[in-house]
């Protein structure tokens, strides 16, 4: 008959086993998602294709080119297999970024400056406001009824843009000769590259009172090109697009004044920018295409996926299951995303807890066994 004592050990045995196993399990279950990517479309824009946004069954693309197209590109992407120029317009300057809304897209045109354009008819977008700058407009940014350039030496300017054929200028912050190349803006953050001859850095303003900026503190990283940064989060990812870069930077500014790096993500290349789908980033990087890399933990970033033809991905913009690629020279191309899951349910440990349990509790019993014999 078997005693108290050895039913005790059968019982504390079986409760270790299980607890551990089950912790393990609790950290081996869960979905790992992967994407696969089918080219199913592209277009010529005959230059550089440097940009792309999205509206509805609309690509706005930005061309470098000085000959038609050139410019902004106009192109219908409703069939993503037979994308088709509707019209173009190019008046000088050097488009680098841009944004959309509704019928408007906002143009940072290089050194002929800021450019505001009606599109409500799309085979003709009519240029309805011009800001010449005495400098380089490299990037526009908008939140409600204001617009931020990044306006190179010439520092961030700020617009009250309510009115959109008089945009009134309500700032301007250029403070210890800012550089102001890109723009994110987050809430009441602001985060802005600084390019200088020896360095490059992000400086983070406070524009709760937008007419008055204020700075908060600089992050300085030596043999760095920061370049393209975007708020998700709390979290500031940017990219290095320096020669050899290839490094995507996880700042946390949850405490602007403390700004500090949780991780980075380097396969190399150079990486011009970054775009989100929920905790998901899609890298354009010049050297190695399409990287997508999953962020939900910012502090293990982790590649699911990727595309690479032999282009140079500059910018990328997500419509569903599409991605937009503007590709420099291979023109404007269409990714269709095939996002695979597979659930890890743990059944595996499950069993292994089952049958290591087992085999304690029939090791002890041949042990009674052979000291009652």
């Amino acid at each position: 008959m078997v005693n108290k004592r050895f039913l005790q050990k059968i019982v504390i045995v079986t409760l270790v086993v299980t607890t551990f196993l089950s912790a393990e399990l609790g950290k081996c279950s869960g979905i790992s998602v992967s994407y696969n990517f089918e080219k199913i479309g592209s277009i010529d824009t005959n230059g550089e294709t440097i940009n792309v946004a999205i509206m509805s069954d609309i690509a706005f693309a930005l061309d470098t080119a000085d000959i038609n197209p050139g410019g902004l590109v106009i192109i219908n992407i409703s069939d993503p297999t037979m994308p088709y120029k509707i019209s173009s317009y190019y008046d000088g300057g050097n488009c680098y970024e841009l944004a959309v809304r509704e019928n408007y897209v906002f143009i940072a045109d290089g050194s002929d400056g800021l450019k505001i354009f009606n599109v409500t008819d799309l085979e003709h977008p009519v240029k309805i406001y011009h800001y010449p700058v005495n400098s380089y407009c490299f990037d526009v940014e908008l939140v409600g009824d204001l617009l931020y350039a990044g306006n190179g030496h010439y520092g961030l300017e700020i617009f009250n843009i309510s009115d959109l054929k008089h945009p009134t200028k309500i700032a301007r912050y250029d403070s210890n000769s800012l550089n102001c190349m890109q723009i994110t803006i987050e809430d009441n953050l602001a985060i802005v590259t600084d390019h200088r001859n020896d360095y490059t850095s992000l400086v983070l303003l406070d524009i709760t009172n937008p007419i008055a900026p204020e700075y908060i503190t600089q992050y300085v990283k030596t043999d760095t090109d920061f370049w393209d940064p975007i708020i998700q989060n709390g979290y500031v990812y940017v990219g290095n697009h320096a020669i050899n870069g290839g490094e995507m930077q996880i700042l946390n500014v949850t405490e602007p004044s403390d700004i500090s790096l949780v991780s980075i993500y380097d396969k190399g290349g150079s990486i011009f920018s970054i775009a989100f789908n929920n905790s998901i980033a899609f890298i354009s990087n010049y050297n190695k295409g399409v990287e997508v890399v999953d962020v939900s933990d910012p502090t293990n970033p982790t590649k699911i996926g990727g595309f690479d033809d032999g282009g140079h991905t500059k910018k990328i913009a997500i419509k569903n299951d599409l991605v937009i690629v503007a590709d420099i020279g291979d023109g404007l191309e269409i990714l269709r995303a095939e996002i695979s899951t597979k659930t890890v349910n743990g059944f595996t440990y499950l069993a292994t807890i089952s049958i290591l349990t087992i085999t304690s509790i029939i090791v002890i019993i041949r042990r009674w066994k052979r000291k009652r014999i």
